[in-house]
């Protein structure tokens, strides 16, 4: 029996993600990005490129219920955060500032994207 591709499309706030998500399920925690996906803020476009592989948000199943699953209303975020943590050539601490705008920018509530924040800033220096 073959294994079974789940795709998603999700069009979001056009004003920061003018570009629909599209993502293909992997392996019961990866993804892949089906068509580029960006985030407006600023002036300035970041952009994550087709075939990108990502897991949303890293974070153990026991803290989903306080900080929410790696897919949910955070995800475009996550997306952005991972791959910037990937590709970009300026310092981290630029990289997790435009994770924070994201996730406003995604709905998220301001408790929960300050704790994501302080987590990514905290790991970074491991």
């Amino acid at each position: 029996m073959g294994v079974i591709k789940q795709s998603i499309t999700l069009q979001l706030d056009k004003k920061y993600f003018p570009l629909p998500l599209q993502v293909e399920w992997l392996d019961g925690k990866r993804w892949k990005l089906l068509a580029p996906f960006e985030y407006h803020n600023d002036g300035k476009i970041y952009r994550a490129e087709t075939d990108f592989i990502t897991d949303f948000g890293s974070k153990p199943w026991w803290s989903w219920s306080v900080i929410g699953s790696p897919t949910d209303e955070g995800g475009p975020a996550y997306i952005i955060h991972d791959w910037l943590c990937k590709y970009a050539t300026w310092a981290r601490k630029i990289t997790d500032l435009i994770f924070l705008k994201a996730m406003r920018d995604c709905g998220m509530v301001y408790i929960k994207r300050m704790i994501q924040y302080w987590v990514v800033r905290v790991w970074s220096f491991f």
